[in-house]
């Protein structure tokens, strides 16, 4: 009788559960302990992106090549609180300030650090980056959203809610700062995606030689947030 009577209530509370963490799937501040892990997330989730693959041409290997490139800019967003972060690394979006892109552009020897990491891609990975750079749009000043990743394990229905708690996240502070923001597609797919947040389609596919089409998109500053 006691597991009847108990069967609905841990029904009940299982639905209660499910419903509260759906309601309390937040970022939280990325710590400098979490960026190990937020590198085994891009890597992994990027490993078979249509643009990276290219890029790192040789799939031996390419997994911690992946890794090594990516830390370098995840460990400079860290350093300007620019990584959202989900709770049990469901997602994650890393972005540049204005300041960091400055700093990027002029101070920051890079090109060492990328033969470092890269290793055999490093020529690719020079050719793609120079390529994107020629592109990226140098006025206004504006934040440039450079990464997103939604684990495997909760796409689907949880793809969506991952992706709309970064995206929402990330409104609140480039409103909140007043500043435009600039990203790149590798999928079409993207640009439904961003949309709902306000951010627009810049102009038309881009193309860096030798490289898949990729999608810009550009976020003017809104005074209301999805």
């Amino acid at each position: 009788m006691l597991l009847l009577i108990s069967f609905p209530l841990l029904f009940r509370f299982w639905i209660k559960h499910e419903v509260n963490k759906e309601i309390k799937m937040q970022c939280i501040q990325a710590k400098d302990s979490d960026l190990d892990n937020i590198c085994d997330l891009l890597a992994a989730e990027f490993f078979d992106d249509p643009i990276y693959k290219f890029v790192f041409t040789n799939p031996v290997g390419r997994i911690d090549r992946l890794w090594r490139f990516f830390r370098i800019y995840v460990d400079l967003a860290r350093e300007y609180d620019g990584i959202l972060l989900l709770e049990n690394y469901a997602g994650v979006q890393v972005f540049f300030r204005p300041e960091l892109m400055e700093r990027i552009n002029e101070s920051l020897d890079l090109d060492k650090r990328l033969r470092l990491a890269c290793g055999s891609d490093y020529m690719t990975v020079a050719t793609w980056m120079k390529g994107c750079d020629n592109y990226h749009p140098r006025t206004p000043r504006h934040y440039y959203l450079f990464l997103t990743a939604v684990e495997s394990t909760h796409r689907g229905h949880d793809g969506a809610r991952v992706m709309k708690t970064l995206f929402r996240e990330l409104s609140i502070i480039l409103d909140k700062a007043g500043f435009p923001c600039y990203s790149e597609c590798t999928r079409r797919g993207g640009l439904g995606i961003s949309k709902p947040f306000g951010f627009q389609y810049a102009g038309s596919a881009r193309c860096v030689e030798g490289f898949p089409e990729y999608y810009p998109i550009w976020r003017e500053p809104q005074k209301t947030v999805v």
